[in-house]
């Protein structure tokens, strides 16, 4: 089960960070004890995005800049 999870959260990472996604075979070990399914992984994906509550945004310099701003009593265009 742990493989499982580790594969479907290292699909899930690839996706938010990658232009090119690579395959699920791609992202598994050559052991064929621990060689899943797509369906497989895709189902433990949509249980690991269930459990984060799908909060999957990647924390960037563009999340700080509103806070930045504010922190050296700038004026923001957002209004």
């Amino acid at each position: 089960m742990t493989q499982l999870v580790i594969v479907a959260c290292l699909s899930l990472a690839a996706k938010v960070e990658e232009t090119q996604v690579p395959l699920l075979l791609d992202l598994q070990v050559e052991e064929t004890k621990y060689v899943f399914e797509a369906k497989t992984i895709q189902r433990m994906e949509l249980l690991v995005l269930s459990k984060l509550h799908w909060k999957m945004n990647p924390v960037t310099p563009l999340l700080f800049v509103d806070h930045i701003i504010r922190w050296l009593g700038l004026k923001t265009h957002h209004h």
